[in-house]
């Protein structure tokens, strides 16, 4: 009976949740407006391939991107994990996570670089250029936590140091991300939900 309390307060929370932040997401009127972008590139080619079901069930190190919920799901005290990844127009991305499992819950530490490469300044009278080059560069330093209240439930944050800078112009800024797991739903193995 405790079990369908829970899950019965639960659900409407979670859509409640959901249909708040639909509300405020913004149009794509405002697309490549915004400040760290890098954000959003995801990491891993098995989640990758999975659209946003990770959300749901990503365990272990690389929950960090996914759900930092999903952290403290694992069977190993340490773990580490080293992407590469050649993105859209030369740009590679380099992401590195490690985490350990301690009694009071899993930390992990993540770092993603974003390699732009050299570019030419050009200006109108100059348009082939200046002889001046530049070096894009943008980072995410991250640390997070994840701890598994129950068999199937579990939380989690993020803390991300974001860093950008192109040319002259530096900007840093830190972003949060809050997650929770719900695995096998009312006694249904394999159903699970979870909220970023």
């Amino acid at each position: 009976m405790k079990k369908h309390i829970i899950f019965l307060i639960l659900i409407p929370i979670l859509l409640v949740i959901t249909i708040g932040l639909d509300a405020y997401a913004g149009g794509q009127n405002r697309a490549g407006t915004a400040a760290a972008p890098e954000l959003t590139i995801p990491i891993g080619g098995r989640y990758i391939a999975m659209g946003g079901a990770p959300v749901a069930f990503a365990t272990g190190v690389e929950a960090i991107y996914w759900n930092p919920a999903g952290l403290d799901i694992t069977d190993r005290s340490a773990n580490a994990i080293f992407s590469y990844r050649s993105f859209i127009a030369d740009i590679s991305v380099n992401y590195l996570a490690v985490s350990g499992k301690f009694d009071f819950g899993t930390v992990g530490l993540s770092l993603r670089n974003f390699a732009i490469g050299d570019i030419a300044v050009t200006t109108e009278l100059a348009p082939d250029g200046t002889g001046e080059i530049f070096s894009p560069t943008f980072f995410v330093l991250g640390l997070s936590y994840s701890k598994q209240l129950a068999d199937r439930i579990s939380v989690g944050m993020n803390i991300n140091y974001i860093n950008e800078g192109f040319a002259r112009v530096n900007a840093s800024g830190v972003s949060f991300d809050f997650g929770v797991q719900y695995r096998d739903l009312v006694g249904i193995k394999g159903l699970s939900t979870g909220v970023v």
